[in-house]
C-alpha cells in the first residue's frame, strides 16, 4: 500500500513537470533574471598630515610667515599641498593614508607626485616617495605617530603594494630644498594608480 502510494506521488511530481515544460515550450518564452557582480575596485586618501621640519630634527624652526595646507579632493583621488614662504634648507613631510574602499584586493602599482613652482626653486627642490603596508589601523601605527624627515631612512620602502579591502598604505614623501631661491611657493599634487590583484 505505501509502495502504491509513493509510486503515484513520483507519477505525479514527473506528469505535473512535464505539463509545466510543455506549456513553456507551447508559449516560446522563458523569462529568468540573473545578476552577475565581481566586486568593485576602489581605493581613496583617507587623511593626511604634513609636518614641517622645526627643531626636532636639527634644522632651524620655521619663520612666521611660512604657511603650509593640503586637502583632499576628487572624492579622494587627489591630494592637494600648498607651501608658502619656504626658505633655504626648508625640510618637511606629506605623510598620505590610502585606504582600499572597494570589495577586491587591488594592488597600488605607482604613487604620482607634481610639483609646480619657479623653475629657480624647482631646481634646488627635491623628494622621495615611500609606500608602506599594508596597515589595519595605520592611524594607531608608529610609522603615523612618530612622524618625521628621516623616517624614509630607516624603513624599507614598496614600489608596489597588494591590499585587501579594508587595508591601508602609507604614502610617505619627504621634501627639502638644498640651498637659496628668491621664489618661495610650491605646489604639490597627489594621485595614484592601482589594478585588480586576482
Amino acid at each position: 500500500m505505501i509502495m502504491k502510494a509513493l509510486a503515484f506521488i513520483m507519477l505525479m511530481v514527473l506528469l505535473l513537470s512535464m505539463f509545466t515544460s510543455a506549456y513553456a515550450m507551447w508559449n516560446d518564452q522563458l523569462k529568468a533574471n540573473i545578476k552577475v557582480s565581481t566586486g568593485d575596485l576602489d581605493a581613496r586618501f583617507k587623511c593626511f598630515k604634513i609636518i614641517t621640519c622645526g627643531c626636532h630634527c636639527g634644522c632651524k624652526k620655521p619663520p612666521n610667515t611660512y604657511h603650509a595646507s593640503g586637502k583632499i579632493v576628487n572624492n579622494g583621488k587627489k591630494f592637494i599641498g600648498k607651501f608658502e614662504n619656504v626658505y633655504p634648507n626648508w625640510r618637511a613631510v606629506v605623510a598620505l593614508v590610502i585606504e582600499n574602499t572597494g570589495t577586491l584586493p587591488e594592488t597600488l602599482t605607482k604613487v604620482n607626485v607634481r610639483v609646480s613652482g619657479d623653475n629657480d626653486l624647482l631646481r634646488i627642490f627635491e623628494y622621495k616617495v615611500c609606500v608602506l603596508g599594508p596597515f589595519g589601523n595605520i592611524l594607531r601605527s608608529s610609522y603615523w605617530t612618530r612622524l618625521n624627515h628621516d623616517i624614509v631612512n630607516n624603513v624599507i620602502c614598496k614600489r608596489r603594494l597588494v591590499l585587501d579591502p579594508r587595508e591601508k598604505a602609507l604614502v610617505i614623501i619627504p621634501m627639502e630644498i638644498h640651498g637659496f631661491s628668491n621664489s618661495t611657493e610650491l605646489k604639490m599634487e597627489v594621485t595614484f594608480d592601482f589594478v585588480a590583484s586576482w
